[in-house]
C-alpha cells in the first residue's frame, strides 16, 4: 500500500475516496475485509456515511485523519468503510441494528461486530475522546479490545440476540385499508399542523413532501378545504423560505428552525423529485402559477447542476465547503454591497431579509452571524390566496439575482456525488414525467424523453436492473431500484403513452413479485438468494422518501387499472392489508402508500384507441389522481387480454370504473369522470 494512501483510493464512490488517504488502514466491504479479520482474530469496525454527510465530516477530521485514533483503530480493528448510497442494502440493516440497541439512529452510523458480520456495538458519531457523557472513540477502542480478549462469550451473546431481533419480521396485523385510515392520517396531520409557519412539528422540519401529496388528494378526494390550506400554507412557506436556494434554485435538505428559514445545506436529487411531484398534484388542483414557478425553478437546479453529460443524474452536492456547512450559499451585507448596486442592495433588504448584522444566529455559537440566509418577508396570508407578491417580486429581483449567481459561482463549490443510482433516478423520471405534463413545458418534457431512454437502459431482457457501478462492478439491485424505476415508467406512460415504458414497468413488475414478495404480501429490501448480509428485512414506513413498499402499493394498484392483469390486483390488495394495520398504527409513516390507495379506491380508467391527436394537455387540466389512461396498440392487445376488448377503426374513448365501462365517445372534451 502507498504511503499516505490506503485501499479506498481505487474505489468509484466520492465518499471512499473522500477518505482515501487517512491513516486509519481502510478496507471497502467485501471477502478481503472479513477474511483479514478472520485471520488475525479481530473485530471489525464498520463505519457508513455518505458524501454529503456534514456530521461525518466532523468525525473524520476529529478521528480518522489523526494519527493516534488511526494507530488505535488499525491495532484493535479491521476497519471497514461503506457508503450508504451504493451499499443501501447494509446500511439498511445495520441501521436497524442501532435502533433496536440504543432508540436511535444517524450517520455517521458505527457498527462492531465480528468477523462473520454479527454485530455487538452500535452508535452513531463518536468524538475522538469522552465529553459530556458520550463515549470516545479511544476508548471505545480500548475498552472493546480488552473485552474481546477477555470475555468473548458476552460478545458472543450479544451479537446472538440482536441477530435473533432484527430477524424477526416487520408484520402488523392485516385488516382492510379504509376511510377511517385515510381520515386517521388526516386528523394526525392536523394535530401536528404548524399554523404559524406551516409544516408539521417544531425543528427541525422536514419537507416530507409525500405527506403533502398524501393531504392534496385527501383535500380532492374528501374536498377538505383545511387539508388543502395546510398544504398551501406549508408549500408557500417552502418556496419562499431559506431551504429553498433563492439564488441558484433547488431546495436544501430541510430547515434547523420552525421557520424554514435556517437550512441544512446539502442538496439531495431525491428531495428535488419529490418537490417536484407535490408542486405538480397543488399546481394541478390549483392551477396557481407560484408552484409552476417554482416547478420550473427546481428542473433548472437539476438539469443544469446535477444532470451526468454521459446520461443520468448525480445525487447530491455536499453542505460544506472548504470545511464550512453553507460557505458557499450565504452572503454578507458587505460581500453584497460589493456586487450589487445601491438600488439592488436596498431591495435585498427590504424583501429578502438580508441584514448588516446578518439575519440569522449561529448554531454552534448562538451569536449573530455576519452572514446572510435569502429568504423573503412577503409571504401569503393563510395560505390559499391566489395573488402573492412575491411572483411580481420574483421577476424584479431576477437581474439581482443573476448577479449574485455569477458571483457566487466564482467561490470554491461544495463536493459533488456524482454517483448514478437507479432508485433515484427512477423517482426523477417520474417528477420529470409528471412536470411535462402538468406544465407542457418543452425542456422538461425533452429532459424526460432523454430520460426514459436512459433508464430504459438500466434494465435488462430478462427485467432486472442493479443499483449502482462501482469499482467491483454492478451492486445488486434493492426493492427501491425496482419501485421507483417502475414508478417512473408508469408516469411516463401516463404522459406519452408509449407502449414500450408500459412494458418494462410490467416487467419489472412481474421480477418483484417473483424475487422479492414475502409470503404475506409484503416486499422484502433485498432479492431471495442475497448472502451478503446476516438477516432480510422489510421496509414499510416511510422516511426522507416513499419507502419501496409503499411505492409498490401505487405501482400494483395502476398497473392493475392498466391491464386488469389478476396477479397486480392480488398483489395490490395483499399490500394495502398489511398497510391496514401499520397505518392504524402510525398513520403519518404510511403517507405514500395512503396517497395510492386514495386514488387507486376513487380511481377510474381511460382507454383510448385511435386519438387523432396528443391529449395530453386535455389531461394536464384536471387533477385525477386516481385516472389511469391506456392507450391500445397491437402490442398490448396481445399482452393484456383486457386490451382487446377496446379497439375502434376512428378516435374512440371508453371511460370505466372496476373495468366496466361507458359507450365510447370520440372526443375527450365529451368525456365525464365518473
Amino acid at each position: 500500500m502507498m504511503r499516505g494512501v490506503n485501499r479506498l483510493q481505487d474505489e468509484s464512490s466520492p465518499y471512499l475516496k473522500q477518505h482515501a488517504t487517512n491513516p486509519v488502514d481502510w478496507f471497502a466491504w467485501g471477502d478481503e475485509a472479513f477474511a483479514e479479520a478472520k485471520r488475525r482474530d479481530l473485530p471489525i469496525l464498520l463505519s457508513i456515511g455518505y458524501s454529503t454527510c456534514h456530521w461525518c465530516h466532523v468525525m473524520e477530521h476529529e478521528s480518522f485523519e489523526d494519527q493516534e485514533v488511526a494507530a488505535a483503530l488499525n491495532a484493535n480493528f479491521v476497519c471497514v468503510k461503506v457508503d450508504r448510497e451504493e451499499r443501501p442494502d447494509i446500511d439498511h440493516i445495520y441501521m436497524r441494528v442501532c435502533q433496536a440497541m440504543t432508540g436511535q439512529g444517524g450517520w455517521p452510523l458505527t457498527i462492531i461486530m465480528h468477523p462473520d458480520k454479527r454485530p455487538f456495538f452500535a452508535g452513531t458519531y463518536l468524538p475522538k475522546k469522552a465529553v459530556q457523557g458520550r463515549m470516545g472513540l479511544m476508548e471505545l477502542a480500548a475498552n472493546v479490545a480488552r473485552v474481546w480478549q477477555t470475555r468473548r462469550g458476552e460478545l458472543e451473546e450479544a451479537a446472538a440476540e440482536i441477530v435473533a431481533a432484527i430477524a424477526k419480521e416487520n408484520t402488523a396485523n392485516k385488516g382492510e385499508l379504509s376511510g377511517a385510515h385515510t381520515t386517521g392520517a388526516f386528523e394526525n396531520f392536523r394535530q401536528r399542523y404548524d399554523a404559524k409557519c406551516g409544516g408539521f412539528g417544531s425543528r427541525p422540519k422536514f419537507p416530507s413532501f409525500q405527506n403533502l401529496i398524501f393531504l392534496t388528494r385527501y383535500a380532492h378526494f374528501e374536498n377538505n378545504a383545511e387539508a388543502l390550506a395546510m398544504v398551501e400554507k406549508t408549500m408557500t412557506e417552502i418556496i419562499a423560505g431559506g431551504i429553498s436556494d433563492q439564488i441558484g434554485f433547488g431546495i436544501h435538505r430541510y430547515s434547523t428552525d420552525p421557520d424554514w428559514h435556517l437550512p441544512h445545506f446539502e442538496k439531495m436529487l431525491y428531495d428535488q423529485a419529490m418537490f417536484i411531484l407535490a408542486l405538480a398534484e397543488i399546481f394541478q388542483k390549483t392551477q396557481k402559477s407560484l408552484y409552476r414557478t417554482a416547478l420550473l425553478r427546481t428542473f433548472a437546479f437539476v438539469e443544469g447542476e446535477l444532470k451526468n453529460p454521459a446520461g443520468g443524474y448525480a445525487t447530491a452536492y455536499d453542505a460544506d465547503s472548504e470545511g464550512e456547512e453553507g460557505k458557499f450559499y450565504v452572503f454578507t451585507y458587505h460581500e453584497l454591497r460589493e456586487i450589487l448596486g445601491e438600488d439592488e442592495l436596498a431591495f435585498t433588504v427590504k424583501h429578502l431579509s438580508v441584514r448588516e448584522r446578518g439575519n440569522f444566529l449561529d448554531e454552534a455559537t448562538h451569536e449573530a452571524s455576519p452572514a446572510n440566509i435569502f429568504h423573503w418577508i412577503e409571504k401569503p396570508t393563510g395560505g390559499v390566496s391566489a395573488a402573492w407578491p412575491g411572483e411580481t417580486l420574483f421577476a424584479e429581483f431576477e437581474p439581482i439575482r443573476a448577479k449574485i449567481f455569477a458571483a457566487r459561482a466564482k467561490r470554491v463549490a461544495p463536493g459533488l456525488d456524482d454517483k448514478i443510482l437507479t432508485d433515484l433516478n427512477g423517482l426523477w423520471l417520474a417528477a420529470l414525467a409528471r412536470a411535462a405534463l402538468v406544465t407542457g413545458n418543452k425542456g422538461i418534457a425533452a429532459a424526460a424523453d432523454a430520460h426514459f431512454r436512459f433508464c430504459a437502459g438500466l434494465v435488462s431482457t430478462e427485467g432486472e436492473t442493479f443499483h449502482t457501478r462501482n469499482a467491483r462492478g454492478a451492486v445488486a439491485g434493492i426493492l427501491d431500484d425496482y419501485a421507483f424505476l417502475i414508478f417512473g415508467f408508469l408516469e411516463y406512460y401516463h404522459w406519452r403513452r408509449e407502449t414500450p415504458a408500459l412494458l418494462v414497468a410490467a416487467q419489472l413488475a412481474d421480477t418483484v413479485l417473483r424475487a422479492f414478495a414475502g409470503e404475506d404480501g409484503g416486499f422484502y429490501f433485498t432479492a431471495h438468494g442475497s448472502t451478503d448480509l446476516i438477516a432480510r428485512t422489510r421496509e414499510f414506513f416511510d422516511g426522507a422518501i416513499p419507502s419501496g413498499n409503499s411505492v409498490m402499493v401505487a405501482n400494483l394498484s395502476r398497473l392493475y387499472q392498466l391491464t386488469a392483469e389478476k396477479r397486480y390486483g392480488e398483489a395490490a390488495a395483499a399490500l394495502q392489508a398489511l398497510y391496514a394495520g401499520f397505518a392504524a398504527a402510525v398513520p403519518t409513516g404510511c403517507a405514500f402508500a395512503l396517497a395510492a390507495f386514495l386514488a387507486a379506491s376513487r380511481g377510474s380508467e381511460l382507454v383510448v384507441s385511435n386519438p387523432r391527436a396528443d391529449f395530453s394537455e386535455w389531461l394536464a387540466q384536471m387533477y385525477e389522481p386516481g385516472l389511469a389512461v391506456a392507450e391500445t396498440s397491437a402490442t398490448l392487445a396481445e399482452k393484456f387480454l383486457y386490451l382487446k376488448n377496446y379497439s375502434a377503426a376512428t378516435e374512440a374513448y371508453w371511460l370505466c370504473r372496476n373495468f366496466t365501462c361507458a359507450m365510447p365517445v370520440d372526443s375527450p372534451t365529451k368525456i365525464r369522470l365518473i
